[in-house]
């Protein structure tokens, strides 16, 4: 699944939604001067709108002499209309949103380990819904649902059946358990990276490399304001790339892939460690093996971002993951190791940066992906007919 960053052009309902959202109740009349709609095309977004539980139609003042009062329309802001949940690794985001895309509810929970995907979801999903009814959000006319996961989740991945990773299958039914609407699933790494690419170190670059490191290592490619998923969505496995010299058996069946050298796991048993506070604690105690170890792999990390460079030849390359989170001097050895590789009779010009979000910015995005991916499959089905 590709998305496109550029601003989409507002539908008629996201205007009256917006609209709303900013100025008191609203005759029709006032709607169409605003909008600049007859009141025809008007009223069909608006039955639409109140179909959809996103727009309440009031009572408006009582009219002197025949007819009916006339109505008056206002947002329901309370009222939830898509659902984000992200799981990664280190923990379990999720997000309401209604119809203007304002947040009504974000939770975030550190992961337990080990993680069992589905539950993750599931429990995610109820601890949302607990807090929508204390709160008074209504969530029965969810729309749209987003999911990402830390695992390979393309149109075309089959696991087997002792396989720790979630089939789609067993995705949709545990999310279809608690809420009602069409599901978008994808992979964790690519929708903290459109969070990225449209709210945070990403904006304004037209292409973009975003690279996590973490448990594994993910990688996402933004081309001309699209984030590519490839034919099938498996674009971004910079984990499963070679390393000369390095053959240690991956988790994939192959040997010597970059994330059996630079991920966290893979560091902290490189390192004697047995967690990344302790790695961190020894790169700030400037342990000399610990830097070497560190420096290696991040210099493998930078040759497999060149590799990728000299392929789309990005703007910037974002760098995330609970990594560089913990120690920052990643992204600087990372930028280092990219230079290394690069042709040096060429002026690349490829910023380095550290991504800004968390994950529930991530989950944020899955519900805007849902959203707006359904919103384009419903106006290519309205074009065909």
């Amino acid at each position: 699944m590709d998305y496109d960053l550029h601003a989409a052009v507002p539908s008629l309902e996201d205007q009256i939604t917006s609209y709303l959202g900013e100025n008191p109740p609203a005759s029709r009349a006032e709607l169409c001067e605003a909008l600049g709609v007859s009141r025809t095309t008007l009223g069909r977004a608006i039955t639409k709108l109140i179909d959809a539980h996103a727009v309440i139609s009031l009572k408006g003042e009582e009219k002197t002499g025949a007819g009916r009062p006339s109505a008056l329309f206002t947002s329901a802001r309370s009222c939830a209309y898509s659902l984000g949940i992200v799981i990664s690794r280190a923990s379990f985001a999720g997000v309401l949103l209604n119809r203007g895309g304002d947040v009504l509810i974000a939770q975030s929970i550190p992961a337990s380990h080990p993680i069992n995907y589905l539950e993750a979801l599931d429990a995610t999903g109820a601890l949302l819904l607990e807090r929508a009814r204390t709160r008074g959000i209504i969530t029965d006319y969810v729309h749209t649902i987003g999911v990402g996961l830390p695992v390979p989740m393309g149109s075309n991945v089959s696991h087997s059946p002792h396989s720790p990773y979630p089939s789609r299958e067993s995705v949709t039914g545990i999310i279809s358990r608690r809420w009602k609407g069409s599901i978008l699933i994808d992979t964790t790494a690519r929708l903290c990276a459109l969070s990225e690419a449209l709210w945070g170190a990403g904006q304004g670059y037209p292409s973009i490399l975003y690279v996590r490191l973490s448990n594994g290592i993910g990688a996402s490619l933004v081309v001309s304001y699209h984030l590519s998923g490839g034919d099938l969505g498996f674009t971004g496995e910079l984990g499963h790339m070679r390393v000369p010299d390095v053959h240690t058996p991956c988790a994939c069946g192959k040997e010597g892939c970059l994330e059996t050298l630079a991920s966290i796991p893979a560091l902290c048993a490189q390192c004697d460690v047995s967690s990344l506070s302790e790695l961190a604690m020894k790169v700030s105690n400037r342990d000399s093996r610990t830097l070497s170890i560190l420096e290696h792999a991040m210099d493998a990390v930078g040759a497999c971002c060149a590799n990728a460079a000299l392929l789309i030849n990005p703007r910037a390359i974002i760098v995330a993951g609970e990594l560089p989170e913990a120690i920052p001097q990643v992204s600087d050895m990372l930028a280092h190791g990219l230079e290394r590789e690069l042709i040096p009779a060429m002026k690349w010009n490829i910023d380095v940066v550290r991504a800004e979000l968390g994950p529930l910015a991530a989950a944020q995005a899955a519900a805007y992906a849902a959203t707006t991916t359904a919103s384009s499959i419903k106006k290519e089905h309205e074009g065909t007919r």
